[in-house]
């Protein structure tokens, strides 16, 4: 998809999990040693190979889990440029303003009176908290899940991967049973909202960081001369 939509600005160059004390370090041995770790590119690294992988990631912190399978896209433009691709195909059609009103398996008729028909109906509700759509979801017990997410004007040199702490090993499948087993018993407060530290760099040189607040991070990138742009 990459290859075919560049407009995306998709780019595989990777991620550098952080681990900040002994602990999260015994994470990422465990995830290196995994019989699938080659599949999924892990490779550990001390902390000098951190920072010749990711030069502007200094501060404080004994190693890193670098993933080689990962990427990036920028969300501002991504669902643009796959409209737009798809388009091209000629069995595609983007339509909004519109508001769907009934929905069955095959069928869906909008605000304007408009009906489709098809093989098959894919509802794609987002935080869709009423309507038709939301009605079909009722049984299901979804709760509303709030992201915050900072970005900074433009850092003025280059993060060459995506990094995540090591609170992130909390969350993703691949960490998840050997942190619950390695890390010990969370704190309260993060595990109540759901705190980690997400770093992605954009094309444009601003950062996103994410899924955090208020948390000292022992490793930085030396921000002082930035400001935040947008909060999100």
């Amino acid at each position: 998809m990459g290859s075919d939509v560049p407009a995306t600005g998709f780019r595989a160059h990777g991620s550098v999990t952080v681990a900040s004390n002994d602990s999260e370090l015994k994470v990422l041995e465990a995830a290196a040693a995994l019989s699938d770790a080659s599949d999924r590119r892990f490779t550990l690294l001390d902390a000098d190979g951190v920072r010749r992988v990711n030069p502007g990631l200094q501060g404080r912190f004994v190693a890193g889990l670098h993933c080689g399978l990962d990427a990036a896209l920028e969300p501002r433009q991504c669902l643009g440029a796959l409209r737009g691709w798809l388009e091209g195909s000629g069995r595609y059609e983007f339509l909004a303003p519109r508001e769907v009103l009934e929905v069955a398996e095959t069928s869906v008729v909008d605000s304007t009176g408009v009906s489709y028909r098809g093989d098959l109906v894919v509802i794609c509700a987002g935080a869709l908290s009423s309507g038709p759509l939301w009605r079909v979801f009722e049984s299901d017990k979804l709760r509303r899940v709030r992201l915050q997410m900072i970005e900074t004007e433009p850092l003025g040199r280059l993060l060459t991967t995506a990094v995540a702490d090591g609170n992130s090993l909390r969350y993703y499948p691949a960490f998840a049973d050997l942190a619950a087993r390695l890390l010990g018993p969370h704190d309260p407060a993060l595990s109540r909202l759901g705190m980690q530290l997400l770093c992605q760099q954009r094309l444009d040189g601003r950062l996103t960081l994410g899924d955090t607040h208020e948390r000292d991070e022992p490793f930085d990138f030396d921000l002082s001369d930035e400001s935040v742009a947008l909060i999100e």
